[in-house]
């Protein structure tokens, strides 16, 4: 079995906020991906714009210490898995 990323509480918190929205839900299980801009990290959820368009919530880490939580459109995420 593969590990997963516990998220703490703040992440969690910041993660549940995000996919409040309207057309948003959770991966499960969080899922590793890469970035077309390089980096990589975990999805969290997916959304569907009022457009059509898909969109991914990811921590996408730039080091091993910091990342950003983001709404990615998913033509630029692919998972690792």
């Amino acid at each position: 079995m593969q590990w997963r990323p516990t998220p703490d509480e703040d992440l969690e918190r910041e993660i549940s906020a995000a996919l409040s929205r309207p057309g948003a839900s959770r991966v499960v299980p969080t899922r590793p991906v890469g970035c077309s801009d390089g980096r990589s990290g975990w999805l969290w959820g997916r959304m569907r714009t009022a457009a059509g368009a898909w969109l991914g919530l990811a921590t996408l880490y730039s080091s091993p210490w910091e990342y950003e939580l983001t709404w990615q459109p998913a033509d630029q995420l692919r998972t690792l898995d």
